[in-house]
C-alpha cells in the first residue's frame, strides 16, 4: 500500500494494489499520505485496491484488515466495500488468485 499510495516515487501512478492477508499499524503515516494525495483539489483518482483474508489467519487478525480497509476508504483510497474473506488461514486461496 505505501508504493500505491503513500510518499513513494510510484505513488498514485499504479494501476492497481493488491492486499492480502494485511493491516495498517494504528501509528502508519500512510492514511495521511494517502489523505492528501488523493482528496486534494483536482487530485488523480486512487489507484482501485483488492483485498482479501483468510478467516482462520492466526497471524494477522482479520479485524484488523477490517479496520485497514475502513481508515483506507476514509483517506481517499478506492478500497472494497467489503473485505473479501476465504476459509483459510494465512495463505493465498485459489479464488484469490481468479478474482486477480
Amino acid at each position: 500500500p505505501h508504493r500505491a499510495w503513500g510518499g513513494s516515487r510510484y505513488a498514485g501512478q499504479l494501476a492497481g494494489c493488491v492486499s492480502l492477508s494485511c493491516f495498517l499499524q494504528e501509528d502508519s503515516a500512510l492514511d495521511q499520505a494517502a489523505a492528501e494525495r488523493f482528496k486534494a483539489s483536482g487530485a488523480a483518482p486512487a489507484p482501485p485496491l483488492y483485498m482479501a483474508h483468510g478467516t482462520m489467519d492466526r497471524m494477522i487478525n482479520p479485524a484488523w484488515a477490517e479496520a485497514t480497509r475502513k481508515r483506507l476508504l476514509e483517506a481517499g483510497v478506492a478500497a472494497p466495500p467489503e473485505l473479501q474473506m476465504f476459509p483459510i488461514g494465512h495463505e493465498l486461496h485459489p479464488q484469490e488468485v481468479e478474482q486477480l
